[in-house]
């Protein structure tokens, strides 16, 4: 996990960022407002349909074009910055991507509340950031001296190790429809992908399921636990959900969706198989007449749905990759990953990549990372005789006038204290108000972590509207946000 690290909170319509460095702890910006602009918004829902149909359309030019107008992606991103990060955040952000010293990176993680699903499904791996020594500026996920990822919040801080030493074990799914016409094409996605990782005997052992089978896939995966589970397929959103496409005979097509979310049960039935790390591979799709809702294909909305069932990182596709691009991302990535590479650093190089050689294309901005906690080690990185030494001597106990760990509680008590000494020269302070609040935090059952408890905190202050207690709520909000 890097040293410098910037957090970008996104809850309740508001936004904020933590910012953490080697000599700078817990920086934070004032919440300020999301802006309201639904042209904006509109806009750039419109763009990003048309970048849906960047495949199909490049499909059908000549040789040596491109099918959607150059500058598409860029013009999208910056209407993105506007929307998000024209504030004090993006300032921030600025600010933090100038101070990183050379041979560092910086660790940008967005951070979706509850309340933010109207945001969490906008495309940021496609922001494009001004840059005043760089007149046109450039887009987030590129940069190798970043990692751009996403999470929930509150992260689970945990670290995300590989069970088996080096050797790490990737099952690979095929949920392509194989017997029915029309897809040879994306089954040949499969075939070239496995071909690829097979050649990778000295790090990866990869065994396959040719098919979307819930039964033959939960019984390998608790005979056989893997580390990566990777999910080749078509998979659509709805108001109601994710759909995966699967084989049907008795379909007139061949083919029938699947409530997505029988991919997670599937992956997640048993807690000790969990894999560390599923890939959910979007395909490039055919469209036919009388589709519904053509060009509606979308993996990424199903990786927060793994992440609650503690599966610690997914990388989605939010748009579909055709095979000449995926299979050269894909075993890019695996590399980066067998040189021990954390996930967040493996993606971002790998997009890197991508963006070097399709400059014009939106591929870059194709794979969505979300994880559990802010680190991302899938190989131990410790050689293999460091591995086998005998674990060092535990500390010495402690004296027991030693004081315990602060909670977020006590922080919360101690400062409403401080709170009460500062007014006692304020005949007219709101004491007894201040009382009640102390009674609430003794008898309120408060969560373990500071973020966790600032948003409790938040809650509280939402519902209590008067004035007199502002101040106070204010005054413990920047103390519990110091800690985290």
């Amino acid at each position: 996990m890097s040293q410098y690290q910037l957090r970008i909170h996104i809850d309740r319509g508001e936004i904020w960022a933590v910012y953490d460095t080697p000599v700078i702890d817990g920086a934070v910006t004032e919440p300020v407002p999301l802006t309201n602009d639904p042209l904006r918004l509109r806009t750039i829902s419109t763009l990003e349909a048309w970048l849906r149909r960047d495949e199909y359309l490049y499909g059908t030019m000549p040789p040596g074009t491109t099918g959607i107008v150059p500058d598409t992606v860029e013009v999208l991103g910056r209407h993105l910055y506007e929307l998000m990060l024209s504030n004090d955040v993006g300032k921030r952000l600025q600010t933090a991507v100038a101070e990183v010293p050379k041979g560092e990176t910086l660790d940008v993680h967005i951070i979706f509340g509850e309340e933010a699903d109207r945001y969490a499904t906008l495309p940021w791996e496609l922001l494009h950031m001004p840059d005043d020594l760089n007149a046109d500026g450039y887009f987030l996920a590129t940069e190798t001296k970043l990692v751009l990822s996403r999470h929930l919040n509150p992260p689970i801080e945990q670290e995300t190790r590989v069970r088996h030493g080096s050797l790490v074990r990737v099952m690979l799914v095929n949920a392509i429809p194989q017997d029915t016409p029309g897809f040879d094409k994306e089954n040949g996605v499969f075939t070239d992908l496995t071909a690829a990782l097979g050649q990778k005997a000295e790090w990866l052992q990869v065994y396959t399921a040719n098919a979307w089978d819930e039964d033959f896939i939960s019984t390998t995966l608790s005979k056989t636990p893997a580390d990566i589970v990777h999910i080749v397929g078509v998979c659509r959103a709805t108001a109601s959900g994710s759909l995966l496409l699967v084989p049907d005979p008795a379909s007139e097509t061949g083919t029938t969706w699947l409530n997505a979310d029988r991919i997670v049960s599937t992956l997640t039935g048993e807690p000790d198989t969990v894999p560390q790390l599923v890939v959910l591979h979007l395909c490039e799709r055919h469209q036919t007449k009388g589709d519904t809702q053509p060009f509606s294909e979308n993996f990424e909305r199903l990786a927060p749905s793994l992440i609650k069932e503690n599966v610690a990182a997914v990388v989605a596709m939010q748009y579909p990759m055709a095979r000449e691009t995926a299979v050269p991302f894909l075993t890019h990535f695996y590399s980066l990953l067998a040189d021990a590479k954390p996930i967040g650093h493996a993606v971002q190089l790998a997009r890197r990549r991508m963006f070097t050689e399709h400059r014009e294309r939106r591929f870059f901005g194709t794979p969505v990372l979300y994880m559990q906690s802010f680190d991302g080690s899938l190989i131990n990185t410790q050689p293999a005789a460091a591995a086998t030494k005998p674990p060092p001597p535990p500390p010495p106990a402690p004296p027991a006038t030693a004081p315990s760990r602060e909670t977020p509680q006590q922080l919360v008590l101690d400062t409403i204290e401080g709170y009460l000494l500062l007014e006692e020269d304020d005949p007219d302070g709101p004491s007894e108000l201040v009382q009640e609040v102390t009674v609430w935090v003794r008898q309120t059952s408060w969560p373990p972590t500071f973020a966790a408890a600032w948003q409790t905190l938040r809650l509280r202050a939402r519902n209590d509207q008067r004035p007199e207690l502002q101040p106070l709520y204010r005054t413990i909000s920047r103390a519990l946000r110091e800690r985290w």
